[in-house]
């Protein structure tokens, strides 16, 4: 399993958390940066790359090559 940390806005919505459990990605709080909760995310790298590039619900792959460069 691959890990990353995120800011997340809407991680208290239920419809976010579902997502990705959905996606088998699991989730924490791990802190608080910039007025946003900051989550660690694990799961494949697969599922992860996947949550990280969906536009709806995701980051629209904005951190994808940080990411991939800690791997």
């Amino acid at each position: 399993m691959k890990k990353i940390e995120l800011p997340v806005i809407d991680y208290h919505e239920k419809e976010f958390r579902d997502w990705l459990k959905q996606n088998n990605v699991k989730s924490k709080i791990v802190g608080e940066g910039g007025g946003f909760l900051i989550v660690e995310l694990k799961g494949t790298l697969k599922d992860l790359k996947k949550v990280i590039d969906d536009d709806e619900y995701g980051w629209d792959g904005d951190y994808e090559e940080e990411w991939i460069k800690n791997c």
